[in-house]
């Protein structure tokens, strides 16, 4: 479960110097997959997975960045069309020095940015677009 492995991350994450860490909480996949993104099982699976970065915020750091995103979008559930559902997926960048504390006090209320991923389909140009 994610759970398990941001608890195995954490554990190794305090037992090793580290860089760079690359963390894969995979279960919000499974759940868009498998019952639909936008699902009563696919928002337990995203409010799960922030709980877990959550956990992970705690032992970053200050001078950490970091990358949350997902790697691709979705609708129904499948993707791969050019639907907006399918080419936008969430990103948030963070420095953990400068959020932690906005985090904690107010939560991430609205997207901080939209990229249309061109591996999704391979003739979609790329482009950032922010709300």
């Amino acid at each position: 479960s994610d759970t398990q492995l941001t608890d195995l991350a954490i554990q190794w994450l305090g037992d090793h110097p580290f860089s760079f860490a690359f963390v894969y909480l995979g279960y919000t996949d499974i759940a868009g997959h498998d019952h639909g993104w936008m699902s009563v099982p696919y928002i337990e699976a995203i409010s799960n997975a922030d709980h877990c970065v959550a956990q992970l915020l705690d032992i970053l750091h200050e001078d950490s960045l970091l990358i949350v995103t997902a790697d691709h979008g979705g609708h129904n559930r499948t993707h791969g069309t050019e639907c907006n559902e399918d080419m936008l997926i969430p990103m948030i960048l963070l420095t953990i020095d400068f959020c932690v504390d906005w985090i904690r006090s107010q939560g991430i209320s609205r997207p901080v940015g939209q990229f249309r991923n061109s591996s999704s389909h391979a003739n979609a140009p790329g482009k950032v677009q922010f709300p």
